[in-house]
């Protein structure tokens, strides 16, 4: 074992024998009721320093229920074959699901007081929780009584959530009969969809008929679930009189409907950006016209990408420290720290994740690196969240360094693979690299931006329908997604057979409690493209005001996050921004080829 690629956990509890963290995690879990307990017993007519006290109290204990799960679950990843290794995954998602259900009850208790004391939140002494507190009491005015929340959480085990598992479970256990390159095999889903990504046309050809054709085979199922699941949120719509089938969404992620229309208005503006590239690629690969199966396809059937660990270590800090010498100092430290585990070994995890820990005040990183650029790409990644959560952590109490918003919890992670291709483009003389490189970005640009917005589109048109009295079948929702489908893609792409039941394989489209939960893919990534675009136009002040936005964590909603950058994100002008960043590259691409 490299010690220099495996990390150093010996800062995060001081008894680490599964005795001494069972015993450390029932004493936080039990304090933690314990003082949500008092809270509760409290909260009526309770004064603006009183909360104060008891914030402080919960932030303690959730701190160390944080550093306990940092603990438990990194070393249980590390080697899931050592051990008492299960036992410490079980503590850690014992520490998740009890902890969740803590702070859901604390958050319940904070609206109760806001609903009762309004003017609390103008408070001096809450200035620190005031978004906190705006946040627990949004979801007030839609809560049904005691009696039938609970009524409604058992229909839902045995109704929608039924549903939701068995289209997952239906999907998961299918296997598929393939023939690739003369040789039958027996394939799971997964694997299947991974061949969509071989660099042999025959191959993708003739897995996506198998695999799309498996969607369709079985469609009644999957129509059926997800008919249910619409409407079991339409009814959930009327009776909890929210404004709109977003705003469960809208609320969760602490964003407002004019902002995701405008957002949502630019990818429908923008498709003339998408259809560009696609056509690029169709000639870069030697096709006349792309096929559903191509739309994923690599751009090279040789990588020529081949550089070690210690390469690609060094060309990742080197592209933090050449944007910021706060972030490249903040990168070294990770590695010379031991807070970085990448090498790869028997009963180690497959994943790649960054843990902050708020109360030691660092992070912890997992990544495996085995010498392709995705994996190099996935180092900057984790590394960039590091980054954001060391500016997070420093400049907020613990309840608005955790719960970011999605729409913004991916900003430090994507600017970190904008800095990393930068200075992969600047290192490299093989203009082959450079070509994989911007391929690699581009590809994923327009698929977590245009392609998944489809995914927004497809279920705005479905709410659509249904409030039009439609009947969603089978042969409805099929012209739903071909629809959303041209509008983005327009005659870029000839869609081979079955892949208009594509919205059937898209687990997050199933979940029964979660709608409208894609968009916050889209946002993400046009953001960090926007902002880099602005950091590219030579903005003096922009690395101040991009640190000040990854210091905000969730002590202020996104829209006034990115307003303090200057930015007005209701208008589509700022999303734009992300659209020609992409197209600077694109531009790049094509000098290239």
């Amino acid at each position: 074992m490299d010690e220099e690629r495996t990390w150093d956990l010996s800062i995060l509890v001081e008894d680490t024998s599964i005795e001494g963290v069972t015993k450390a995690t029932d004493l936080a879990l039990s304090d933690c009721k314990s003082a949500i307990t008092t809270l509760q017993g409290a909260q009526k007519g309770i004064q603006a320093k009183q909360l104060v006290k008891h914030f402080k109290q919960v932030e303690s204990i959730f701190e160390r229920i944080g550093t306990i799960s940092v603990y438990s679950y990194c070393k249980h990843v590390s080697d899931t074959n050592a051990e008492g290794s299960q036992v410490l995954g079980s503590l850690f998602y014992r520490l998740t699901n009890e902890g969740d259900g803590q702070y859901r009850l604390f958050e319940q208790i904070l609206g109760n007081i806001v609903k009762e004391n309004h003017e609390i939140l103008e408070s001096p002494e809450l200035v620190d929780y005031r978004h906190r507190l705006y946040k627990s009491c949004q979801k007030l005015p839609y809560s049904l009584t005691q009696v039938e929340e609970e009524l409604i959480a058992e229909k839902d085990s045995n109704g929608v959530s039924a549903f939701e598992q068995l289209q997952s479970s239906w999907v998961a256990s299918q296997l598929l009969d393939v023939d690739i390159e003369g040789e039958k095999k027996q394939i799971t889903m997964n694997q299947a969809f991974s061949l969509l990504l071989s660099e042999n046309r025959e191959t993708r050809e003739q897995v996506s008929k198998t695999y799309f054709g498996s969607f369709a085979r079985d469609k009644l199922l999957h129509t059926t679930a997800l008919r249910t699941i619409c409407m079991n949120h339409v009814h959930m719509t009327k009776r909890r009189n929210w404004p709109s089938y977003m705003t469960q969404s809208l609320i969760d992620q602490d964003v407002d409907e004019e902002t995701i229309s405008s957002l949502l208005k630019t990818l429908e503006d923008g498709t003339g950006s998408v259809q560009k590239y696609v056509r690029i690629k169709a000639k870069y690969l030697g096709y006349d016209q792309l096929l559903g199966y191509d739309l994923r396809a690599p751009w090279f059937s040789k990588t020529p990408w081949n550089q070690d660990w210690s390469s690609v270590k060094t060309t990742v800090i080197s592209a933090y420290d050449e944007f910021d010498d706060e972030f490249g100092k903040y990168v070294r430290g990770l590695f010379t720290n031991r807070r970085i585990d990448s090498e790869d070994r028997p009963g180690r995890a497959g994943l790649g994740f960054c843990f902050p820990c708020y109360e030691k005040k660092t992070a912890f990183v997992f990544i495996t690196y085995n010498d392709t650029l995705n994996d190099a790409y996935i180092i900057a990644h984790e590394l960039g969240h590091g980054i954001h959560s060391h500016y997070i952590m420093r400049h907020n109490n613990y309840l608005n360094s955790v719960n970011l918003s999605s729409c913004v919890a991916e900003t430090g992670s994507l600017f970190g693979e904008i800095l990393f291709t930068e200075q992969l483009l600047k290192e490299s003389d093989n203009d082959e690299l450079r070509l994989e490189v911007l391929a690699r970005v581009l590809d994923r640009f327009y698929s977590m931006t245009f392609y998944i917005g489809c995914w927004a589109f497809f279920e705005q048109n479905l709410y659509n329908a249904i409030e039009n009295g439609e009947a969603i079948d089978v042969e409805r929702v099929c012209e739903i997604w071909r629809n959303v489908r041209h509008k983005t893609y327009g005659d870029t792409i000839e869609w081979t057979e079955n892949t208009e039941f594509e919205w059937a394989r898209m687990g997050n489209l199933f979940m029964s409690n979660y709608r409208f939960y894609n968009y916050s893919y889209s946002f993400a990534q046009l953001l960090v493209f926007a902002l880099y675009e602005d950091f590219k136009r030579g903005a003096s002040d922009f690395k101040e005001r991009f640190k000040r936005l990854l210091s905000r964590g969730a002590s202020m909603s996104p829209r006034e996050q990115i307003a303090e950058l200057g930015f007005d994100i209701t208008k589509p002008d700022f999303w734009t921004l992300g659209i020609k960043r992409a197209e600077h590259f694109l531009e790049d691409l094509q000098k290239l080829l």
